[in-house]
């Protein structure tokens, strides 16, 4: 059990996360009779943030490879190659940011989800 924590860590939270929303309707009832809770369509937010991020890396990559191929080019058959010359600080650096940019463009994009429904 403990191997498994180790190599599915990413999705420990997540795991827990689903299981405390299914689970947290009976403890809210159970200490407050009248309590309301969230129903399971608060997960259509996550999967619209998702589909529309998809879409617009679709689109920015096509547009840039348009305007630009040479980048497109590049990205098909430098790019790997120029990555693993870098250092390792760099390459946490570039991975770090990638990875946060990532993250921050689809809570903004979920956001938009919830203020516009």
């Amino acid at each position: 059990m403990n191997k498994a924590f180790k190599t599915l860590k990413e999705y420990t939270a997540l795991i827990v996360a689903v299981l405390l929303f299914f689970v947290s309707p009976f403890i809210l009832h159970y200490l407050d009779p009248v309590a309301a809770t969230y129903d399971a369509g608060v997960f259509q937010v996550i999967n619209l943030a998702v589909i529309q991020f998809c879409v617009y890396m679709a689109i920015t990559w096509t547009v840039v490879k348009n305007i630009w191929p040479a980048i497109g080019q590049y990205f098909k058959t430098s790019f790997n190659h120029d990555f693993k010359d870098l250092s390792k600080w760099q390459k946490v650096s570039i991975s770090l940011s990638v990875y946060f940019l990532v993250f921050l463009f689809l809570v903004l994009l979920s956001r938009v989800f919830m203020t516009a429904g």
